[in-house]
Protein backbone atom coordinates (compact mmCIF):
# COMPACT_ATOMS: atom_id res chain seq x y z
CA UNK A 1 0.00 0.00 0.00
CA UNK A 2 2.77 2.63 1.11
CA UNK A 3 5.33 2.47 -1.28
CA UNK A 4 7.58 4.18 1.11
CA UNK A 5 8.68 2.23 4.09
CA UNK A 6 10.66 5.47 5.40
CA UNK A 7 7.02 7.21 5.82
CA UNK A 8 5.65 3.74 7.61
CA UNK A 9 8.48 3.76 10.19
CA UNK A 10 7.77 7.10 10.86
CA UNK A 11 4.19 6.94 10.96
CA UNK A 12 4.91 3.63 13.22
CA UNK A 13 7.32 5.55 15.56
CA UNK A 14 4.72 8.52 15.88
CA UNK A 15 1.71 6.37 17.36
CA UNK A 16 4.49 4.27 19.60
CA UNK A 17 5.46 7.66 21.25
CA UNK A 18 2.20 8.86 20.86
CA UNK A 19 0.86 6.27 23.56
CA UNK A 20 3.83 6.71 25.44
CA UNK A 21 3.48 10.20 26.25
CA UNK A 22 -0.66 9.29 27.10
CA UNK A 23 0.74 6.54 29.71
CA UNK A 24 3.14 9.03 30.71
CA UNK A 25 0.65 11.70 31.45
CA UNK A 26 -1.79 9.43 32.99
CA UNK A 27 0.86 7.91 35.27
CA UNK A 28 1.50 11.62 36.04
CA UNK A 29 -2.15 12.47 37.05
CA UNK A 30 -2.00 8.91 39.00
CA UNK A 31 0.72 9.82 41.11
CA UNK A 32 -0.66 13.76 41.33
CA UNK A 33 -3.98 11.86 42.90
CA UNK A 34 -1.95 9.60 44.59
CA UNK A 35 0.11 12.51 46.76
CA UNK A 36 -3.41 14.68 47.26
CA UNK A 37 -4.42 11.24 48.75
CA UNK A 38 -1.66 11.31 51.40
CA UNK A 39 -1.85 14.83 52.06
CA UNK A 40 -5.88 14.08 52.90
CA UNK A 41 -4.63 11.16 54.76
CA UNK A 42 -1.99 13.30 56.78
CA UNK A 43 -4.62 16.34 57.27
CA UNK A 44 -7.32 13.16 58.70
CA UNK A 45 -5.01 11.83 61.24
CA UNK A 46 -4.47 15.09 62.42
CA UNK A 47 -7.80 16.00 62.95
CA UNK A 48 -8.42 13.05 64.52
CA UNK A 49 -5.42 13.27 66.98
CA UNK A 50 -7.46 16.60 67.75
CA UNK A 51 -10.47 14.95 68.42
CA UNK A 52 -11.99 16.85 65.91
CA UNK A 53 -14.20 14.22 63.71
CA UNK A 54 -15.62 16.57 61.12
CA UNK A 55 -12.59 17.75 59.43
CA UNK A 56 -11.42 14.08 59.85
CA UNK A 57 -14.26 13.04 58.04
CA UNK A 58 -13.84 15.74 55.31
CA UNK A 59 -10.71 14.93 54.57
CA UNK A 60 -11.54 10.80 53.91
CA UNK A 61 -14.08 12.25 51.93
CA UNK A 62 -11.75 14.81 49.36
CA UNK A 63 -9.52 11.61 49.61
CA UNK A 64 -12.67 9.36 48.13
CA UNK A 65 -13.23 11.50 45.51
CA UNK A 66 -10.06 11.20 44.16
CA UNK A 67 -10.20 7.60 44.42
CA UNK A 68 -13.78 6.38 44.11
CA UNK A 69 -13.05 2.97 44.28
CA UNK A 70 -10.36 2.46 47.41
CA UNK A 71 -12.38 0.39 49.31
CA UNK A 72 -9.84 1.19 52.47
CA UNK A 73 -10.88 4.91 52.40
CA UNK A 74 -14.09 4.08 52.73
CA UNK A 75 -13.98 1.49 55.37
CA UNK A 76 -11.69 3.68 57.52
CA UNK A 77 -14.36 6.46 56.81
CA UNK A 78 -16.67 4.14 58.16
CA UNK A 79 -15.55 3.69 61.13
CA UNK A 80 -14.77 7.12 62.31
CA UNK A 81 -18.33 7.81 61.02
CA UNK A 82 -19.20 5.20 63.40
CA UNK A 83 -17.12 6.60 66.14
CA UNK A 84 -18.54 10.00 65.66
CA UNK A 85 -21.69 8.65 66.15
CA UNK A 86 -23.22 8.94 62.32
CA UNK A 87 -24.60 5.95 62.24
CA UNK A 88 -26.44 5.49 59.30
CA UNK A 89 -23.62 6.74 57.03
CA UNK A 90 -21.05 4.91 58.71
CA UNK A 91 -23.25 1.56 57.58
CA UNK A 92 -23.09 3.38 54.32
CA UNK A 93 -19.37 3.15 54.37
CA UNK A 94 -19.23 -0.53 54.89
CA UNK A 95 -21.96 -1.52 52.21
CA UNK A 96 -19.59 0.44 49.88
CA UNK A 97 -16.53 -1.81 51.43
CA UNK A 98 -18.70 -4.68 50.50
CA UNK A 99 -19.55 -3.49 47.14
CA UNK A 100 -16.05 -3.14 46.34
CA UNK A 101 -14.13 -6.29 47.96
CA UNK A 102 -17.00 -8.97 47.93
CA UNK A 103 -19.80 -9.86 50.46
CA UNK A 104 -17.79 -11.93 53.05
CA UNK A 105 -15.23 -8.69 54.38
CA UNK A 106 -15.61 -9.55 57.78
CA UNK A 107 -14.13 -6.48 59.10
CA UNK A 108 -16.63 -4.58 57.18
CA UNK A 109 -19.27 -7.11 58.24
CA UNK A 110 -18.77 -6.98 61.60
CA UNK A 111 -18.06 -2.75 62.11
CA UNK A 112 -21.67 -2.89 60.35
CA UNK A 113 -22.78 -4.82 62.77
CA UNK A 114 -21.57 -2.51 65.21
CA UNK A 115 -23.26 0.36 63.62
CA UNK A 116 -26.43 -1.43 63.48
CA UNK A 117 -26.70 -2.42 67.00
CA UNK A 118 -25.80 1.68 68.33
CA UNK A 119 -28.99 2.12 66.01
CA UNK A 120 -31.04 -0.18 67.67
CA UNK A 121 -31.34 -2.73 64.61
CA UNK A 122 -30.94 -5.53 66.37
CA UNK A 123 -32.32 -8.10 64.33
CA UNK A 124 -29.98 -6.67 60.96
CA UNK A 125 -26.95 -6.63 63.90
CA UNK A 126 -27.31 -10.43 64.80
CA UNK A 127 -27.48 -11.22 61.41
CA UNK A 128 -24.20 -9.36 60.38
CA UNK A 129 -22.54 -11.20 64.00
CA UNK A 130 -23.61 -14.56 63.10
CA UNK A 131 -22.32 -14.01 59.63
CA UNK A 132 -18.92 -13.32 61.09
CA UNK A 133 -19.12 -15.86 63.17
CA UNK A 134 -19.44 -17.85 59.82
CA UNK A 135 -16.42 -16.50 58.55
CA UNK A 136 -14.26 -16.23 61.51
CA UNK A 137 -15.21 -18.85 64.22
CA UNK A 138 -12.82 -17.57 66.61
CA UNK A 139 -13.52 -13.85 66.60
CA UNK A 140 -14.34 -13.16 70.55
CA UNK A 141 -15.58 -10.14 69.94
CA UNK A 142 -17.78 -11.15 67.25
CA UNK A 143 -19.09 -13.48 70.10
CA UNK A 144 -19.09 -11.11 72.30
CA UNK A 145 -21.34 -8.48 70.58
CA UNK A 146 -23.55 -11.45 69.44
CA UNK A 147 -24.11 -11.77 72.97
CA UNK A 148 -25.20 -7.59 73.93
CA UNK A 149 -27.79 -8.34 70.53
CA UNK A 150 -29.04 -11.40 72.11
CA UNK A 151 -29.56 -10.03 75.46
CA UNK A 152 -31.03 -7.01 73.55
CA UNK A 153 -33.74 -9.40 71.71
CA UNK A 154 -34.59 -11.16 75.19
CA UNK A 155 -32.55 -14.27 74.13
CA UNK A 156 -30.52 -14.35 77.77
CA UNK A 157 -29.74 -17.87 77.34
CA UNK A 158 -28.28 -17.56 73.85
CA UNK A 159 -26.49 -14.36 75.04
CA UNK A 160 -25.11 -16.19 78.17
CA UNK A 161 -23.91 -19.21 75.96
CA UNK A 162 -22.47 -16.49 73.28
CA UNK A 163 -20.51 -14.50 76.08
CA UNK A 164 -18.81 -17.86 78.01
CA UNK A 165 -17.25 -18.42 74.45
CA UNK A 166 -15.88 -14.85 74.16
CA UNK A 167 -14.56 -15.15 77.61
CA UNK A 168 -12.68 -18.45 76.79
CA UNK A 169 -11.75 -16.70 73.60
CA UNK A 170 -10.68 -14.04 75.54
CA UNK A 171 -8.80 -16.39 77.58
CA UNK A 172 -6.86 -18.15 75.43
CA UNK A 173 -5.97 -15.01 73.94
CA UNK A 174 -4.94 -13.31 77.28
CA UNK A 175 -6.42 -10.06 76.86
CA UNK A 176 -7.60 -9.73 80.37
CA UNK A 177 -8.84 -6.45 79.87
CA UNK A 178 -11.56 -7.87 77.62
CA UNK A 179 -11.98 -10.83 79.46
CA UNK A 180 -12.83 -8.61 82.75
CA UNK A 181 -15.50 -7.54 80.81
CA UNK A 182 -17.16 -10.27 79.42
CA UNK A 183 -16.77 -11.68 82.97
CA UNK A 184 -18.82 -8.64 84.27
CA UNK A 185 -21.14 -8.96 81.52
CA UNK A 186 -22.09 -12.48 82.66
CA UNK A 187 -22.32 -11.44 86.02
CA UNK A 188 -24.67 -9.00 85.29
CA UNK A 189 -26.79 -11.83 83.31
CA UNK A 190 -26.64 -14.13 86.34
CA UNK A 191 -27.63 -11.63 88.98
CA UNK A 192 -30.51 -10.94 86.68
CA UNK A 193 -32.69 -13.73 87.87
CA UNK A 194 -31.95 -16.12 84.84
Amino acid sequence: MFKDSKFLKILLLSIVFTACCFCLISRAKNFDNTEKVSDYLDNAAKYYKQGNYEKTIENYSLAIELEPNNNELYFDRGLILSEAGYFEKAIENFNKVLELTNPDNDFAIFNRGIAEYELGLYEKALDDFNHTIRLVPGDAKAFYNRALTKYKLNDVKGALEDAQISKSYYKQLKEMEYYKEVDNFIKTIDTSGV
